[in-house]
């Protein structure tokens, strides 16, 4: 996906910060994308860093209001958290 890339700015090399990504995202309508972007790929490094998860108490990520209102994101969401480790409550 794109958003890694935008994410870390191709031209400078550093860390956009989600106030410089998301209003493009929203404005070109890819804010659902951007969402399951950040989801599944928060999902990958607690997977990758098992460790990391144990310590955790509370993961929160924001959504745009369009993946809240996506019945296709929400079944994304869904189908990742029962293949995941992790365990919503």
């Amino acid at each position: 996906s794109g958003f890694g890339e935008a994410m870390w700015g191709r031209a400078s090399g550093k860390l956009l910060m989600p106030g410089e990504v998301v209003p493009a995202a929203r404005r070109f309508k890819l804010g659902v994308k951007l969402d399951r972007y950040v989801f599944a790929h928060t999902l990958d490094w607690f997977a990758r860093h098992p460790e990391a998860s144990a310590e955790v108490g509370l993961c929160c990520l924001n959504l745009t209001a369009a993946a809240v209102e996506d019945e296709a994101f929400g079944q994304f969401v869904r189908h990742r958290l029962a293949a995941s480790t992790l365990r919503p409550e």
